[in-house]
C-alpha cells in the first residue's frame, strides 16, 4: 500500500520539476533575445561573404549621399537671408517660416516614413522620398513669390522626413557596421548642411540667388540615381523579414520620450541655430558675408568628424547614455556662450565648438539606441527612429521664427534670441537625458535598451 501511494505521488512531483525547468529555460531564452540588438536576419551580415561585402559598401555609399542631398536644403537659404528679404519684401519673422515649414513637413512624415521602411523596406521608401525632395528643391527658386517658396519648402520637408528615417533604417540593417554607419550617416548630413551654408554664397555672384538655390535640386537627382541601383535585400521585399511597426506602443514608451527630447537638444537644436549663424557673425562681429558663412559652417564641418567619431567610440565603449547626456549639456553651454553679451570672437569660437560637439557627438548613440528599442519590441526600428525625430522637431519648427521675431523686435539682439532658446528647449533636453536609465536584468521594451555591438 505504501509503495502504491509513492507511485501515485511521484508523477505530480516530476511534472512540477519539469515545468520549473522549462520555465527557467524560457525566461533565460527570452532574456537572451531581449539583449540582442537585432534578430538573426539582421546579424547575418556580421561576417559577410564577398557579395554581401560589396552590397554593404554600395549601401554605405548610398546612405552617405542621400543625407547630403536632403540636408543641404536645411541651410542653403541662410546666407541669402538679406537678399531674399529685399527680393520678397519680407521681415526676419517671415523668413524664419522657411525653416518652420520645412521642419513641420519633416515632423509630419517621420512616422509614416518609419512605417513604410519597416513594412516595405528602406530602398523603396528612400526613392519615393527623394522624388519629393528633388522636386521641391528645383521648384523653390523658380518663382520669387513668398507663398510659392514656403509651399516648396514644405514639400522638401515632407520628403526629407521620410528620407532621413529611411536612411537610419537602412543603416540599422548593417549588422556589426551599424554604429559606424550611423556615425557616417550623421556626419555626411552635417556635410550637406555645411555645403548649404558655405557654398551657396560662393554661387551667389556667378549664378544669382535663384541659380545658387537651384543647384540643391541636382544633388537630390544624383542621390535618387544612386539609390535606384542599390541592390535589394530581404527587408526590401514586402512580406519578407519585415519588422513589426506599432506607433502606439512607441508613444507609450517612456524611453522613446526621454530619448526624443534628448534628441531635441542635440540634433534639433543644431538645425534650429545653424541657419542663423552666418547672420550672427555678420551682425555681431561685422564680418563679410562669405567669411561669416565660413565661421557659421565650422560647426557643421566639424560634425563630419564628430558624428562618425561618436559612432566609433560608441562601438568601443557601449555606453550611449554618457554620450547623450554629455551632448545635451555641451549644446546648452555652447549656445549659452554664443548668447553672452560679449563681443569676443575667440569666445564665440569656443561656444561654437561646444555647440558642434553637443549637437553631433551623440547622434549615433541616440539613433542606434532607438533602433535597438524598436527591434526588440513591437515598435519597429523605423517607427522608433521616426518618433525620436518627431520629438526633436519642436525646436527646429518653432526656434527659427522665434529667433527672427526677437531679432526684429530687439534690433539684432542675439543675446535675447539665443538665450530664450537655451533657457527653454535646451534645458528640457538636459532634464530628459537625465531621465534615461540603463537596462537591468528584468528589462522590458518600455525601458531603455542599450545596444550591444558584435
Amino acid at each position: 500500500m505504501k509503495t502504491k501511494v509513492q507511485t501515485i505521488q511521484t508523477p505530480p512531483r516530476a511534472k512540477q520539476e519539469y515545468l520549473t525547468r522549462a520555465k527557467s529555460q524560457t525566461l533565460a531564452k527570452s532574456q537572451t533575445l531581449i539583449e540582442q540588438p537585432a534578430p538573426k536576419e539582421h546579424l547575418a551580415i556580421s561576417k559577410p561573404s564577398l557579395r554581401n561585402g560589396r552590397q554593404i559598401a554600395w549601401r554605405l555609399i548610398a546612405i552617405c549621399i542621400a543625407p547630403i542631398a536632403v540636408c543641404v536644403n536645411f541651410t542653403n537659404y541662410g546666407p541669402l537671408i538679406p537678399v531674399l528679404q529685399n527680393e520678397l519684401h519680407i521681415n526676419s519673422g517671415q523668413i524664419g517660416l522657411f525653416s518652420t515649414l520645412l521642419f513641420l513637413g519633416i515632423a509630419l512624415t517621420n512616422i509614416p516614413g518609419g512605417l513604410l521602411a519597416d513594412l516595405f523596406g528602406s530602398r523603396l521608401t528612400m526613392l519615393g522620398s527623394l522624388i519629393l525632395v528633388s522636386a521641391g528643391s528645383l521648384l523653390f527658386p523658380l518663382i520669387p513669390n513668398f507663398t510659392w517658396m514656403v509651399v516648396c519648402r514644405a514639400m522638401i520637408g515632407l520628403g526629407a522626413g521620410a528620407a532621413l528615417v529611411a536612411g537610419s533604417h537602412a543603416t540599422s540593417e548593417l549588422g556589426r557596421y551599424e554604429a559606424l554607419g550611423q556615425g557616417l550617416n550623421g556626419g555626411v548630413a552635417q556635410l550637406g548642411a555645411g555645403l548649404g551654408l558655405f557654398v551657396t554664397p560662393q554661387l551667389l555672384g556667378p549664378l544669382g540667388w535663384q541659380g545658387a538655390l537651384f543647384v540643391s535640386g541636382g544633388l537630390g537627382i544624383l542621390a535618387f540615381v544612386v539609390w535606384f541601383f542599390v541592390p535589394s535585400n530581404k527587408s526590401d521585399h514586402i512580406g519578407e523579414a519585415h519588422q513589426q511597426a506599432n506607433p502606439v506602443t512607441g508613444i507609450r514608451s517612456p524611453a522613446i520620450w526621454a530619448l526624443g527630447l534628448s534628441n531635441m537638444g542635440t540634433f534639433g537644436l543644431g538645425n534650429a541655430i545653424t541657419a542663423w549663424l552666418a547672420i550672427y557673425f555678420t551682425t555681431k562681429y561685422n564680418l563679410p558675408l562669405v567669411l561669416a558663412a565660413g565661421f557659421g559652417s565650422i560647426g557643421l564641418f566639424a560634425g563630419i568628424v564628430f558624428r562618425p567619431l561618436g559612432g566609433l567610440l560608441l562601438a568601443r565603449t557601449r555606453q550611449p547614455l554618457h554620450f547623450i547626456r554629455a551632448g545635451t549639456i555641451m549644446a546648452f553651454l555652447g549656445l549659452g556662450v554664443l548668447a553672452l553679451p560679449i563681443a569676443s570672437l575667440p569666445l564665440a569660437c569656443i561656444g561654437l565648438l561646444l555647440l558642434a560637439l553637443g549637437t553631433t557627438l551623440p547622434y549615433a548613440a541616440i539613433f542606434s539606441t532607438a533602433s535597438a528599442i524598436g527591434k526588440t519590441s513591437p515598435i519597429g526600428s523605423g517607427v522608433a527612429q521616426g518618433l525620436i525625430a518627431i520629438l526633436a522637431s519642436p525646436v527646429a519648427i518653432a526656434g527659427p521664427p522665434i529667433i527672427g521675431l526677437l531679432l526684429e523686435e530687439q534690433k539684432n539682439n542675439f543675446t535675447l534670441a539665443f538665450g530664450v532658446i537655451a533657457a527653454t528647449f535646451s534645458i528640457i533636453a538636459v532634464i530628459a537625458s537625465m531621465q534615461l536609465k540603463a537596462p537591468n536584468r528584468h528589462i522590458k521594451h518600455s525601458k531603455l535598451l542599450i545596444p550591444r555591438y558584435q
